[in-house]
């Protein structure tokens, strides 16, 4: 018995020591990299995104009316809304529109009123994590893309949308957003067409490029842990490239972009993998002068730029970190230059949406 004990306990301390040698090994390797990847991540996307100042209400557009809806993604509700005119019918289809990050739903009231005038029902959505929808923290970049799955589903079920065929439109983090959503048989089949604005290919693109900015080539350690880490948060979404959901989809996708776009740059963007492209009915469209927003007038843009020159940030509130930047971007601006539209590039998506129903209709 005693010969035994004595077995086990060495037994014992062998296996402690073999622990402590596979953690001293592992821990520089693969550990302290995850940890710190997970430690970087959560400080960027482990908190909301609250209402930023200057944002559009209900009050801003006398001739649109609002009917608000809860809709279920993961464990969350998001705050949404449909959005029809008071004087006209909106029966051409329903436009699901996404936000970028930083932002919510106010932000892209401006959006929604444009295509409301144009006879469109609209279905627009706070993110998970953003404005008035729940969740503790906006989880990532690819809960753009799941958000999105699931307002098309929620749209499918409501009775007030019936009949309504459905396009999407996302810009930036939605750009990605409704494109990766196409690689989702329960949105690919579901609807006509979609847009994607300014929109990032892979989370990783669009990282990879905002931390070069602090840190240079260092960012490339970060690569394989945050694949990892994106992984464990949303499993195969994460996977999933705006490229290949627009190849997974056979129907006419509309994807834009400008050179001069400061916060996705071209180098991550949807665009430059045009030449991936195996969708025929694919449009890619690029502009040299419009900017991250796109669908604002550009006399609105410069004087945006002019008002930022040479300013010292001066918003010291805590809070998301998105937020804080179109806060800092916008903060010596007008809020008509803000939210101005340029009628005539959205007049571009409007007849891309327009095309592509009266090809549905006619098939």
């Amino acid at each position: 018995m005693d010969k035994k004990r004595i077995a086990n306990k060495k037994l014992y301390v062998a296996g402690g020591i073999a622990f402590v040698i596979i953690y001293v090994l592992l821990f520089p390797t693969i550990i302290f990299p995850l940890m710190t990847t997970a430690l970087l991540y959560e400080a960027l996307f482990g908190s909301r995104c609250q209402l930023t100042r200057k944002i559009l209400t209900d009050e801003d557009f006398p001739d649109m009316q609002r009917e608000s809806v809860k809709i279920p993604s993961g464990k969350n509700m998001l705050s949404g809304g449909i959005f029809r005119s008071k004087t006209k019918e909106c029966n051409k289809a329903l436009v699901v529109l996404g936000h970028g990050i930083g932002c919510s739903m106010g932000n892209y009231l401006n959006r929604v009123n444009y295509f409301v005038s144009k006879g469109y029902t609209v279905l627009a959505y706070d993110i998970t994590g953003c404005g008035y929808s729940q969740g503790a923290n906006i989880k990532g970049l690819a809960q753009s893309q799941l958000d999105m799955v699931s307002a098309v589903k929620f749209a499918k079920g409501c009775e007030q949308l019936q009949g309504l065929p459905i396009v999407l439109y996302g810009h930036s983090w939605s750009g990605y957003g409704s494109a990766t959503a196409l690689n989702h048989d329960e949105v690919k089949d579901s609807i006509v067409a979609a847009a994607t604005l300014s929109g990032f290919n892979t989370p990783w693109d669009i990282m990879y490029y905002q931390g070069y900015s602090f840190v240079g080539n260092f960012i490339l350690l970060t690569k394989p842990w945050m694949a990892l880490y994106q992984y464990l948060k949303f499993g195969k979404a994460s996977t999933y490239t705006a490229i290949g959901g627009i190849n997974n989809f056979d129907g006419p996708v509309l994807c834009v972009h400008s050179s001069d776009d400061p916060t996705v740059d071209i180098s991550s963007s949807v665009y430059i993998n045009k030449d991936k492209c195996t969708n025929s009915k694919a449009e890619f469209v690029l502009y040299a002068d419009r900017g991250h927003t796109l669908s604002r007038p550009k006399e609105s843009e410069k004087r945006i730029s002019e008002d930022c020159l040479d300013k010292q940030c001066t918003w010291k509130e805590k809070g998301n970190i998105f937020v804080y930047k179109v806060d800092m971007h916008y903060e010596w601006s007008t809020k008509e230059d803000i939210n101005a539209i340029d009628s005539e590039f959205m007049d571009v998506v409007d007849e891309f949406y327009t095309k592509a129903l009266n090809e549905k209709h006619s098939a």
